[in-house]
């Protein structure tokens, strides 16, 4: 496509598919994306199991909607400045004299692990997926079976105590 073009062809897609580069950094991008994904859900059960109908009052809901409003570009801008060797977080380390430098705060952005990028998109996608379990707890009356689920303890304890008196 395009005034110079000879026509149509796979020529370029088959490159790129047959470099070995184009692989690793898709199976780059699954795993960094299956580790965010991945501690983001068992950061949410956790939060939902512990917090329960606590999210849904107080100031606790408004912090939940607040990185929403975070779009994704700034959300990484602000790892950026938060995470950097030269960000907040290494100067706040510094002033606290836990660091002798700035430069001595441990690498957490641009490793090979990607730490700084599953931070981040822990930290914009945790409160989704809360506000979704949240919804799915409360569709499917989790609360009430939970108390339904007590009482039928209570009621097996006390026939098969009154069972054993007879």
């Amino acid at each position: 496509i395009g005034l110079l073009a000879s026509g149509f062809t796979l020529h370029y897609w088959t490159r790129v598919l047959s470099d070995s580069q184009t692989w690793i950094s898709l199976t780059y991008s699954a795993l960094i994306g299956c580790a965010s994904l991945g501690t983001s859900l068992v950061l949410a059960l956790a939060l939902q199991a512990v917090l329960g109908a606590r999210l849904r009052t107080g100031a606790l809901r408004g912090l939940l909607f607040l990185p929403m409003a975070v779009p994704p570009l700034v959300a990484a801008l602000l790892s950026v400045e938060l995470l950097s060797n030269a960000g907040l977080l290494s100067r706040l380390a510094y002033a606290a004299g836990w660091i002798e430098r700035p430069d001595d705060f441990p690498t957490l952005l641009f490793t090979p692990t990607g730490v700084g990028v599953v931070v981040t998109h822990i930290t914009l996608v945790t409160p989704f997926l809360l506000l979704l379990l949240d919804r799915l707890a409360r569709h499917e009356m989790v609360a009430d079976l939970v108390h339904a689920g007590h009482l039928l303890e209570i009621g097996n304890h006390f026939v098969a105590g009154g069972a054993g008196r007879q």
